[in-house]
């Protein structure tokens, strides 16, 4: 099934995140909630599924694997906005969250017409509510990027 978006441009169809909330992925009213990691010690990815329709909504989930089995991925780097920004669907798993305006267009943009791209992308994958978690996944910053296939970052829209 494809879902087609309009892109939301001006100020009176924004869709604002509620002002207490700082994450980037929202299920309508509250905060996306992540499983745990399994292992504990394991990274969490996000697995951005192909389209080539740039009017589809991104399609993705969450994989967790060890950096130990060297995952083919990359890390996307980006400033996501913040709650004055707007919001669009994003699905994940199954459920169509909202996301960033900023973020659903990167992962249009870094999306495969043909295959699925293994993502890292911290804001989204590292469950920042959850203290242990956070901490942990910090503590392997330094390999998560080091062992990337690639940095890709993004600035925003040409």
């Amino acid at each position: 099934m494809t879902i087609i978006v309009p892109r939301l441009r001006t100020s009176t169809s924004r869709v604002r995140a509620p002002a207490e909330q700082s994450e980037i992925l929202h299920a309508t009213e509250q905060p996306f909630e992540h499983r745990p990691l399994i292992p504990p010690n394991s990274v969490r990815f996000l697995q951005l599924k192909p389209s080539d329709n740039d009017t589809d909504v991104p399609e993705c989930q969450f994989i967790d694997r060890p950096l130990s089995s060297n995952p083919e991925y990359e890390v996307l780097s980006g400033f996501w906005g913040d709650e004055e920004d707007a919001l669009q669907p994003l699905i994940i798993e199954g459920r169509t969250l909202i996301a960033s305006c900023k973020l659903a267009e990167a992962l249009v943009k870094f999306r495969h017409q043909d295959r699925a791209r293994l993502l890292w992308i911290q804001s989204a994958c590292v469950d920042s509510r959850n203290t242990a978690e956070r901490n942990s996944q910090m503590g392997q910053l330094r390999c998560i990027l080091q062992q990337a296939q690639r940095l890709l970052i993004w600035l925003g829209p040409a």
